[in-house]
């Protein structure tokens, strides 16, 4: 009988050892951190802001005031000319 156990309790541990084995692949083949982080193509890059000439930057800065300031002045001009309409209107 003892002959019959040996062989159940090897092909058991055969089984947990490839078992373990396969965890440990399992694991390895995971990516260990997941970073959503994305950065510049080194300190040269040119497409990172630090590094435009600053006629790139007046460009794209200056035409972000231009239309922040621009907005504002248009709905006034709006509001302005609404109060007018209601006025000759009689409302």
């Amino acid at each position: 009988m003892s002959g019959a156990r040996g062989s159940i309790e090897n092909v058991s541990d055969a089984a947990s050892e490839k078992q373990q084995l396969e965890l440990q692949n399992e694991k390895a083949s995971r990516p260990t951190e997941i970073s959503n982080t994305v950065s510049w193509d080194g300190p040269d890059d040119p497409e990172n802001p630090k590094n435009w000439a600053f006629r790139k930057e007046v460009d794209c800065y200056g035409h972000r005031v231009v239309l922040h300031l621009h907005i504002p002045g248009f709905i006034i001009v709006i509001a302005a000319r609404v109060e007018v309409l209601m006025l000759v209107r009689g409302c």
